[in-house]
């Protein structure tokens, strides 16, 4: 029973390389974010730390930013996102990114941004499906009531 209950919570995310500034724009109008990274040594937890608050400051930027002056920052911004990632696919790390539809049918428009790292040795290949556990998705959905 559990086992039956845990598969009919998993939904399927497509992943793909987090590589460009398109992908972060993506990324940026979800309501939430899950880092996904249980096989991550402890030693690179800074550096996962460092993304998760790039990720985050680009989520707030990209989301508030109006108008066309701001195009240079909008791209120095992804840039040094994207410069974080490259750091930590030096460490080994691939880092991967998808959009898991909303959770919860109270806010269908909110789409979850999942972040998958994985050392390069059990690396997932582009465009590949992770399956993720919805209830945990749910928990970091907003609620508005």
């Amino acid at each position: 029973m559990i086992v039956q209950e845990q598969q009919g919570a998993l939904e399927p995310v497509r992943v793909r390389p987090l590589r460009t500034q398109r992908q972060l724009e993506e990324l940026a109008v979800c309501e939430s974010m899950m880092i996904h990274r249980p096989e991550i040594d402890i030693g690179l937890e800074d550096q996962v730390d460092e993304l998760r608050e790039w990720l985050e400051v680009a989520a707030f930027e990209l989301a508030v930013e109006t108008g066309g002056t701001g195009s240079e920052c909008r791209r120095r911004l992804c840039a040094d996102v994207l410069a974080c990632v490259r750091q930590l696919e030096r460490c080994g790390i691939t880092v991967l990114a998808g959009l898991m539809p909303a959770p919860r049918a109270t806010f269908p428009g909110a789409p979850v941004a999942f972040i998958s790292l994985a050392p390069r040795l059990r690396d997932r290949r582009p465009g590949q499906t992770v399956l993720v556990d919805r209830r945990r998705a749910e928990l970091l959905a907003p609620e508005f009531d």
